[in-house]
Formats: C-alpha cells, sequence, structure tokens
C-alpha cells in the first residue's frame, strides 16, 4: 500500500493506491476521499491526521505534494516517521509528462498541486482542450491545449482568503469567511454586512472563472472541457454559466501517476 498526501495551504487530503485504485475502476474519485481532509494547521495536525493514519497499515511508500509552509510539511513528515519509520518523497513539477508539455518559466517553479492537476486532468480528457480550476485558498485557473501543452494560467485570491482580506483591510466589515457550500444561487440586494461580502466576492469569483473560460474558448479549437477541484468546487460548479466537471481528488490522482512514473 502507498500513500498519497496533498498539503495546502489550510487544509490536506490524503488516499492510498488501494483507494484510487478503486475510485478509478469505479470512475468516481470524490466519495473515497471526502471524509479524509485534516486542517493543515501544524497545532492540530497529530491529533487529527494521526487518528486517521493510526488506523492504516504500514505504507510501503509516502508521496507528499504540498504547497504549504515549512511547519505544517514539517509536521506531516515527522508525523510518517513517527508512525512508520518512513521517509516520505516529495514531488516537484516537472518539464513534460506524456504528452503534455510544461511551458512555465521554469518549469519546476509551477506549484506541484498544479502541476498533479494538469497531469491527471491531461489523463482524464478526451482530446479536447481542457480547464483545470482549483477553488482552495487561492484559485488558479490553468489550460492544456488540445496537443499537450500547458502554456501557463492565472492565480488570484479564493473566497475565504478575499474575505479575510476585507476584515484585515477594515474597521466596519468584520465577517465570518466561511460559504455555504451547497449555495445555489446569489443576491445582488443584501441586507446585512455578512451577505453582502458573501455574494460580493463569490459572485467576483465566478465571474473571473467565468470569463476567463470564455476567453479560452473565444481562441481557435475546440470548445473546451472544465475541470474543478478544491474546497469551493461545489460553489463554483453550481454558480457557473460553464458545464464543469467537478472531481475533488484530482490533484491526488495526479499525484499517484506522477509516482508510477517516477518509480518505473
Amino acid at each position: 500500500m502507498k500513500l498519497f498526501i496533498d498539503i495546502g495551504n489550510r487544509r490536506i487530503k490524503w488516499a492510498t493506491s488501494g483507494q484510487l485504485e478503486t475510485a478509478s475502476r469505479r470512475n468516481r474519485y470524490g466519495k473515497e476521499i471526502q471524509e479524509q481532509v485534516v486542517d493543515a494547521a501544524p497545532e492540530n495536525l497529530r491529533q487529527n491526521l494521526g487518528r486517521q493514519f493510526e488506523a492504516l497499515a504500514r505504507p510501503e511508500k509516502i508521496v507528499i505534494s504540498s504547497v504549504s509552509g515549512p511547519s505544517a510539511c514539517h509536521a506531516v513528515i515527522a508525523l510518517c516517521r513517527e508512525l512508520w519509520q518512513r521517509q516520505p518523497e516529495m514531488l516537484q513539477a516537472g518539464a513534460q509528462f506524456g504528452p503534455l508539455k510544461n511551458r512555465y518559466h521554469p518549469p519546476h517553479s509551477l506549484g506541484i498541486d498544479r502541476w498533479a492537476a494538469l497531469v491527471a486532468a491531461d489523463h482524464m480528457r478526451e482530446g479536447e482542450r481542457v480547464a483545470v480550476v482549483d477553488a482552495g485558498t487561492a484559485i488558479t485557473i490553468d489550460f492544456i491545449e488540445s496537443d499537450g501543452n500547458f502554456p501557463g494560467g492565472m492565480i488570484f485570491p479564493g473566497i475565504a482568503t478575499m474575505i479575510r482580506s476585507l476584515n484585515l483591510s477594515t474597521d466596519q466589515i468584520q465577517v465570518h469567511p466561511a460559504i455555504p457550500a451547497d449555495r445555489t444561487k446569489l443576491q445582488i440586494t443584501n441586507n446585512t454586512t455578512q451577505c453582502a461580502v458573501a455574494n460580493g466576492v463569490v459572485l467576483s469569483v465566478v465571474a473571473t472563472i467565468d470569463r476567463a473560460i470564455e476567453m479560452f474558448e473565444s481562441e481557435p479549437g475546440s470548445k473546451p472541457g472544465v475541470f474543478v477541484t478544491g474546497g469551493d468546487a461545489g460553489i463554483v460548479e453550481g454558480l457557473s454559466g460553464h458545464e464543469m466537471r467537478v472531481e475533488p481528488a484530482l490533484v491526488l490522482v495526479g499525484i499517484r501517476m506522477l509516482e508510477r512514473r517516477f518509480s518505473s
């Protein structure tokens, strides 16, 4: 059994090779890992992640994708050493993976979570161009051309990050950053500050994503498909004007594919 871990800025997702293999056969990745998400704050890791990991058999290999600061990453590595006496392997973006070509400058400066998501999306797409949206602490929108070329993408603050920024930058606006995951509509007339901020921020995020996809659609080539992942994927998919394929485990699937290539 191999263990794959995705350390984000605020959340950690993980899955075993068996879980991802089962999910792959069913072509349903979300259910397999939906409960395997914990707070990335280092002070909570030993209790939350440790409780989950203690139920696992000793993995033969541990592979980590991390965009978090060193404290969270070091805490996860220390936990793996303590529980299983295993030193995890850290992934880094490369210049190419099969037909997928990374045009970032330099290629390894691309966030490994973005690279893993692109690797997975490239594998899942059916020859068409695709946009890959990761809606988390930061929102990234990346693009794959029909020939496998990845020319680059966009990064901007996520929903909770925008709200926290307003809280820090204003005296009168102090609202909770959480947005209900089942939000299905937007309001432009809001009679509380909480609702005004929530709807304003979500509208700005969804409008930016939709506009970026429209610009990609306007370029020569087939109509692109859209993959969306990340903690706010459900909100984005529910409100976007574009048809989207929600893939909660997209980064983990990419990590598994990268590990297989490096091991072969």
